[in-house]
């Protein structure tokens, strides 16, 4: 592995638990150590109860259109822009350089087709203490859209690119402290535990916890 490839896997994952980490959530376990089927882990804590009341509101299937509380709303929305920051954080760490191949262009499903797609549920432990980097067969475009579905039906793929939006202005605003968390991460053995991440976080001064 280049060492442009552990930057971008330690900024990946910077990113998550940073975010993570300011939306509440408690982190066990940072690494960039390459596993069976990841090449970094983020795990999180189990939730508190007040936390998991919320994040069961979130994927009740119920709109905040159809009176879902606003809190579970903002914890949803916080926890999907976690999952897009991992992404984020390695397009500014180590952006692609030279002009890239043209993607094969998809036509865009229609509401008909997407209303038939068979939505799949994340697994019980998802919002408890998932891989939040990859998670056997989710990667974290699948864990943003299946919350984004669960939370606002057919309109999940607009709310997801504005919270792509948001969530780049998040990781560059919160950068000084993902960056350091990059930092300690790269230096063997490539892996922080609770304790090793709590000494190079800082929460946002906006958003003290």
């Amino acid at each position: 592995m280049t060492d442009r490839d552990l930057r971008r896997i330690a900024a990946h994952e910077a990113a998550h638990a940073t975010l993570y980490r300011d939306s509440g959530r408690r982190i066990e376990t940072v690494s960039i150590r390459p596993g069976a089927a990841h090449s970094g882990i983020t795990l999180l804590a189990p939730m508190s109860p007040e936390m998991r009341v919320l994040a069961d509101a979130a994927t009740s299937g119920r709109h905040p259109l159809d009176g879902l509380m606003p809190e579970a709303s903002r914890f949803a929305l916080r926890h999907i822009t976690a999952v897009l920051a991992g992404k984020v954080a390695e397009e500014i760490a180590a952006p692609t350089l030279g002009r890239q191949p043209t993607p094969p262009e998809h036509p865009e499903p229609t509401i008909e087709e997407l209303a038939a797609e068979p939505v799949r549920v994340p697994s019980p432990a998802l919002l408890a203490s998932e891989d939040v980097t990859e998670e056997e067969t989710h990667s974290d475009d699948d864990i943003a859209f299946e919350l984004a579905f669960q939370l606002v039906g057919l309109q999940a793929r607009p709310l997801l690119t504005w919270l792509t939006a948001e969530a780049r202005a998040t990781v560059v605003r919160r950068w000084s402290v993902i960056e350091q968390v990059m930092s300690t991460l790269l230096v063997a053995p490539h892996f922080l535990d609770a304790a090793a991440f709590a000494a190079v976080y800082h929460p946002p001064k906006e958003n003290p916890q």
